[in-house]
């Protein structure tokens, strides 16, 4: 039995013990014992995708922190003065 993976480590998760409850059906000790297998392999990529998003999320403060530290440098915009 084979499916994808859902998208984020927790949908991983509550994907993984939906289809534990399901091995309790199955009549099959080969289909058990491959499901049981397929259930690790996702289980050992869930670190993995959380240590990605974290990541991600440092990568994206990064970026926000030398756009502020730029802007903050750059001083206030200059203003139009009136025209007399």
């Amino acid at each position: 039995m084979s499916t994808l993976l859902p998208s984020s480590p927790h949908n991983d998760l509550l994907h993984v013990i939906s289809r534990l409850k399901s091995l309790w059906y199955m009549d099959s000790h080969l289909e058990y014992i491959a499901e049981v297998e397929a259930l690790f392999g996702q289980l050992e990529r869930v670190p993995a995708a959380i240590q990605r998003r974290l990541d991600d999320q440092e990568a994206l403060i990064s970026q926000l922190e030398k756009t502020l530290l730029g802007t903050l440098l750059q001083g206030p915009a200059p203003t139009d003065a009136p025209a007399d």
